[in-house]
């Protein structure tokens, strides 16, 4: 089936304009559209059955994946100018594929979903790229159900989204309003809720195990863990280093908990 689309060739039209306001949070979120650039992203978003508002493609980029911008069945396509396209993109070697994706509706995890436990729970991860470096871990080590505070950055922002190499459009996740509060939750289901903090009854990670049903919480790249979420999990937790050593940042320290969380299940 050929490819429908209309031609832009003034960085001053109004779907180009629009498409730029994208790059502000506010806008993603008064639209409810957010964006990706190329055609990896593009895949992942179509495999993850994500409907697609606009795309706006390059001479180039339609000559190249022409089936790929056809699959994707997006509402309006339009062909630009590589010049309109400059309006559009913030990378140094675009592919010339700007989609413009609704985002789906987070619906709350269900009764069961939430007894069963195993949550990675993220409390104010600010830096987009170590958010998507722990989405993109995450999903790859089999901890798909997520809990975000709403001061992470933001999951739909392009850095998050390159990032995470198209994990987030994976992941199962949930923006909450209240850590405490779910972390509650959770431990009246019977469900252990670790954290990274360091505390003189800290935990060594590598000494015990975790059992299935437990979460664990990795905290704000700066200031760790906060007193408030630290003081209702069941145990905080350590991960042996070497001495003198830095800090492991937000993203290493995940990769590390998320793997002896869930190594029972990836181990034949």
């Amino acid at each position: 089936m050929s490819l429908i689309y209309s031609e832009i060739t003034s960085r001053k039209n109004d779907k180009i304009i629009w498409a730029s306001k994208l790059t502000d949070k506010k806008n993603r979120d008064k639209e409810g559209v957010f964006f990706t650039e190329g055609a990896k992203l593009l895949e992942e978003a179509l495999l993850a059955k994500l409907k697609i508002n606009k795309l706006f493609f390059t001479q180039k980029a339609l000559e190249q994946y022409e089936s790929l911008l056809s699959d994707a069945t997006a509402e309006e396509n339009y062909l630009v100018t590589d010049e309109v396209y400059e309006k559009l993109t913030d990378e140094t070697a675009p592919q010339g594929i700007f989609a413009c994706i609704k985002k789906p509706v987070l619906e709350f995890f269900s009764e069961s979903n939430l007894k069963d436990g195993g949550f990675i729970i993220l409390e104010d991860i600010q830096n987009p790229l170590n958010l998507g470096a722990i989405l993109r871990c995450a999903y790859s080590l089999g901890g798909t159900k997520l809990i975000l505070s709403k001061s992470c950055a933001d999951i739909y922002g392009p850095k998050t989204l390159r990032s995470s190499m198209g994990s987030a459009f994976k992941a199962r996740f949930y923006i909450c309003d209240s850590i405490v509060d779910f972390i509650e939750a959770q431990k009246k289901f019977g469900n252990n809720v670790y954290c990274t903090h360091l505390h003189s009854d800290s935990l060594l990670l590598g000494t015990f195990e975790f059992k299935p049903g437990d979460s664990i919480v990795i905290g704000n790249e700066g200031h760790g863990v906060s007193g408030d979420v630290a003081g209702v999990c069941t145990h905080s937790v350590i991960i042996p280093m070497t001495k003198d050593a830095e800090s492991l940042n937000a993203a290493t320290a995940s990769s590390v908990l998320i793997w002896e969380m869930n190594k029972s299940k990836l181990i034949p």
